[in-house]
């Protein structure tokens, strides 16, 4: 711990300049309360950087050797999965794509092992012999593999040593958990010994806080100050929240007074429509159905800005129940078919059969959905195509088994260095080309992660984007 003392207090203090009675005292009884004093500061500046020191080691293992571990057997994981989805692609379909993937996963396999190998050194020969026995039984089953492919075993014979692979990829699996759990196993123990050291620290400084009462006045003022920047830091939070939650209610009056005027325009243009005041030339039924239009695009921005200021203030709810996904994709694509032919789109709806249920709120998953597949025909030029599947799979955002959304386009495309801007609110990649104010994506994405999902995109300039609606299984 590292004191500076104000030069206001220097020579304030008895025995530090002040002027005092001369007492005869012997010279190490004056020197005592100051050598107790310098001692005090001396440790309590040297003993915490010790300590820091040794948790920083463990820190550093913890940092530079088991978390890149754990990242790597995770990633052997999924390896060992995607080695074996590629084999069973082949023998179904004998397609060759599926064997020169699985060469490229097999490679990156063992490349990962290369990697993993000196960390499991380090952390010691429990975590190494879990390595070497993962290594041998990942090896046996190329070899079975690599005769297959050599063209010594035929397609059924090697169907029929199907069960005898499973088994070792079972033992593979089993290998890969008891190496997993080494690991944390080993990085526990590094926390531990930092949560040990982290007490003698707390009681080694107490005990030299007693010994350095004389700095008592330093910790005092110093005390004082951290209390004050206390204060200031709570006050800019309360402002914080307080111009947070002034934007939310303006952007909730505006819109409020907004929409009443809109809704009763788009009434009357709608008894417009109807001939109320008499029938209309197909010139005039044109323009009025542009009003109608960009009435609704006014309506829709507003309450995109309604949604959006609910989810920064807090005030976002959802409701999770039961959720057949498929039909909420089936019913709202439907209610795009027609603005997509208008756009000259075609809509691709394909569901699968095997989706289960989600435990979402169907609301909001409605309206997440909504606006990714409005986007797309907003962004999509004509003559192009707007597709929409559903699955179910195990390669989510994070572990688990999820219900994938995806919606495809035949749009411009999304460059790399954009792809996360426009998930930003008020960010517009192409400003202009469509209506909106650029919020519908940091909605749909605030909402999504809010249901427990997520929305990512995969794009290629030049020939279209798919985004995919992440939701949890129920």
């Amino acid at each position: 711990m590292d004191f500076q003392i104000d030069e206001r207090y220097r020579g304030s203090e008895p025995g530090l300049g002040s002027a005092r009675p001369r007492r005869v005292i012997p010279a190490w009884k004056a020197a005592l309360p100051l050598g107790f004093v310098v001692a005090g500061l001396i440790a309590l500046a040297v003993v915490p950087a010790l300590m820091n020191r040794w948790i920083g080691i463990h820190q550093e293992e913890i940092e530079s050797v088991t978390q890149p571990a754990r990242a790597l057997v995770t990633s052997a994981e999924s390896h060992l999965a995607h080695e074996v989805s590629l084999t069973r692609g082949f023998l179904l379909t004998g397609d060759q794509a599926f064997l020169d993937r699985y060469r490229e996963v097999r490679e990156s396999h063992r490349s990962l092992y290369d990697e993993l190998r000196p960390l499991a050194r380090r952390m010691g020969p429990e975590v190494f012999e879990h390595l070497v026995e993962l290594e041998r039984l990942t090896e046996e089953r190329y070899r079975a593999t690599a005769a297959f492919l050599r063209g010594e075993v035929t397609g059924p014979e090697f169907a029929e040593q199907l069960p005898q692979r499973q088994v070792v990829f079972e033992e593979a699996l089993a290998t890969l958990q008891d190496l997993e759990w080494a690991v944390l196993t080993a990085e526990q123990r590094h926390r531990d010994r930092m949560a040990t050291l982290r007490s003698r620290d707390l009681w080694i400084t107490m005990g030299l806080v007693l010994l350095a009462l004389a700095a008592s006045m330093v910790i005092l003022l110093i005390g004082r100050r951290d209390l004050r920047l206390l204060d200031e830091a709570e006050r800019h939070r309360l402002e914080l929240a307080q111009l947070v939650e002034t934007r939310s209610r303006l952007i909730r009056g505006i819109g409020h007074d907004v929409k009443n005027p809109l809704g009763a325009a788009d009434g009357y243009a709608e008894l417009l429509e109807e001939g109320i005041r008499g029938d209309l030339t197909p010139g005039q039924q044109e323009y009025l159905g542009r009003i109608r239009r960009m009435n609704r695009s006014i309506l829709d921005i507003i309450n995109n800005l309604l949604e959006f200021a609910r989810a920064e203030s807090g005030e976002l709810r959802v409701e999770l129940q039961e959720t057949n996904v498929n039909a909420i994709v089936r019913e709202t694509a439907e209610d795009y078919r027609g603005p997509a032919e208008q756009a000259g789109l075609a809509l691709q709806v394909e569901t699968s059969d095997q989706l289960p249920t989600a435990l979402t709120d169907p609301v909001r998953v409605r309206a997440i959905f909504g606006n990714l597949i409005s986007n797309a025909i907003k962004y999509t030029p004509s003559g192009g195509r707007v597709s929409v599947r559903t699955r179910v799979t195990e390669d989510g955002p994070a572990a688990g088994s999820w219900i994938a959304v995806e919606v495809e386009d035949t749009g411009p495309g999304i460059p790399p260095e954009a792809r996360e801007e426009i998930f930003e609110e008020y960010s517009r990649l192409q400003p202009g080309v469509a209506e909106g104010a650029g919020i519908g994506l940091a909605i749909s994405r605030m909402v999504a992660r809010l249901l427990k999902g997520d929305i990512t995109v995969q794009s290629t300039v030049g020939e279209g984007s798919t985004f995919t609606l992440w939701l949890p299984e129920a």
